[in-house]
């Protein structure tokens, strides 16, 4: 199913109020997407369909946590409940959307999907074209991990962000899509990180809700990087 256009939610047991306008720069959910239910901090495991190289580290499986990232290790620290992102670095292999505090009491749902063909594999192969200037990439995997409609704790309004992972089996990606975004009155980091930290990059803006005005590939509420190449952390 497409994202909202501002219309009532899609049926599902997690929605209660009307969906806000949610831009078109974010992937669509499909019908075949995976819903995950995850409360307090939880995370669910996933198998990739293919490996994703992770800046030199290839990977077939990841966690997607319900606080707004992904971690291709597991660690305790980062999925304990009450475990948020104050100054420290997190010392993860992990790519962070919104790592913050986040709810599905009252509404919200969390998806994932991955596709080696079909729409999601051809917006990714335009959408990484136009990012990065490129002529012959050609995208062979996309997972899409949405965060749609959620809350911060405390409740504000609704809050919907993706994560995407797009590789052409050589080289790999991901973007940061942000739609609706109000202010996040606790502590959060947004963007990638690695277990020694040499390799990372924290957006740096003065409030979530510029998530969905800044960029560094010329469309606001996108931020995009290259991740399998040190030599190719991201692009301005």
């Amino acid at each position: 199913m497409p994202l909202s256009d501002g219309g009532p939610c899609p049926s599902s047991h997690h929605y209660h109020a009307p969906c806000p306008m949610i831009p078109t720069i974010l992937f669509p959910v499909l019908s075949s997407a995976d819903h995950l239910v995850l409360y307090e901090g939880n995370f669910q495991q996933i198998q990739l369909s293919q490996p994703f190289n992770y800046f030199g580290r290839s990977y077939s499986q990841l966690y997607l946590s319900m606080d707004g990232f992904l971690s291709f290790d597991f660690n305790n620290n980062l999925f304990a409940d009450g475990y948020y992102p104050y100054n420290q670095l997190p010392s993860a292999n992990m790519i962070a959307g919104l790592w913050t505090d986040i709810d599905t009491y009252t509404r919200g749902d969390i998806t994932f999907q991955q596709a080696t063909s079909g729409p999601l594999l051809q917006q990714a192969t335009t959408v990484i074209k136009q990012s990065f200037s490129l002529t012959s990439f050609s995208a062979t995997w996309v997972f899409v991990g949405t965060w749609q409609n959620v809350e911060f704790e405390p409740d504000t309004e609704a809050v919907t962000f993706q994560v995407v992972l797009i590789s052409d089996s050589d080289m790999s990606y991901v973007l940061l899509n942000y739609g609706n975004m109000p202010d996040d009155p606790e502590a959060w980091k947004a963007g990638y990180f690695t277990w020694d930290n040499t390799q990372q990059y924290a957006i740096s803006v003065p409030s979530t809700t510029n998530l969905r005005t800044s960029t560094n590939v010329g469309k606001p509420g996108r931020w995009a990087f290259r991740v399998d190449d040190k030599n190719h952390k991201f692009i301005y």
